[in-house]
């Protein structure tokens, strides 16, 4: 086990990283607001749901003998909520001129970028 965590660590912070987030988004009901007419989708608890399983993903990876093409599956998935996030972040922050993380969030997803493409199944 120590092996599995020692080889795959960066995996495991990503992981739980995603996590994190995930759990933010799903208790802050009012964290999106633009556009008015999608901001309940952002907000929905299922949106954060995706990154609690994008992050279990990661620790499933890290835990079990997954087949390569599972890393490449998890990797896109994670780079693609991650890059998502960031994106909507920095088009709030454009729009209404407030802070919001976008940026922490962009490097995480090249952070996975680079992880996929170190990584196996690709």
């Amino acid at each position: 086990m120590g092996d599995l965590i020692k080889n795959r660590l960066i995996h495991l912070i990503v992981g739980l990283d995603l996590i994190g987030i995930g759990i933010y988004l799903i208790v802050m009901d009012h964290y999106f607001w633009w556009p008015p007419s999608l901001a309940w989708i952002a907000n929905s608890n299922l949106f954060g749901g995706f990154f609690v399983f994008s992050g279990l993903s990661f620790l499933a990876w890290v835990f079990l003998q997954l087949p390569p093409v599972a890393h490449a599956w998890i990797a896109s998935v994670g780079c693609f909520l991650m890059m998502f996030l960031a994106s909507y972040q920095l088009i709030h922050s454009i729009v209404a001129n407030t802070h919001m993380p976008w940026l922490s969030n962009f490097a995480m997803g090249l952070v996975i970028m680079v992880l996929a493409y170190r990584g196996e199944g690709f």
